[in-house]
């Protein structure tokens, strides 16, 4: 899933378990030296076919990150106009 582009990858496949005993150099490829933990089986999928979905009904999401880089120029330019009205407000004279 893909919340910004609307964009889902749907896959059909078939699942089997993957035991370590049968097929230790499957487990094997999947070892992450930082992870702590000994790998006793895995699900392997072989895909059959996939689909990409439609967007129609998939709404957009964003990460904190992508928001404020979005927000960031405008929340500038706001602060530029206020201290810029600011400024004119100073200088206006009075009566």
């Amino acid at each position: 899933m893909e919340y910004p582009r609307r964009s889902r990858l749907k896959p059909w496949g078939r699942a089997r378990i993957v035991h370590e005993s049968e097929q230790p150099e499957i487990i094997a490829a999947l070892e992450d030296p930082a992870y702590r933990a000994r790998i006793e089986r895995a699900m392997v999928i072989t895909i059959e076919a996939f689909d990409w979905n439609c967007p129609q009904h998939i709404t957009p999401r964003f990460s904190e990150d992508e928001i404020r880089a979005y927000v960031e120029p405008i929340v500038a330019e706001n602060e530029n106009l206020k201290a810029q009205l600011q400024m004119l407000l100073k200088n206006q004279p009075t009566n």
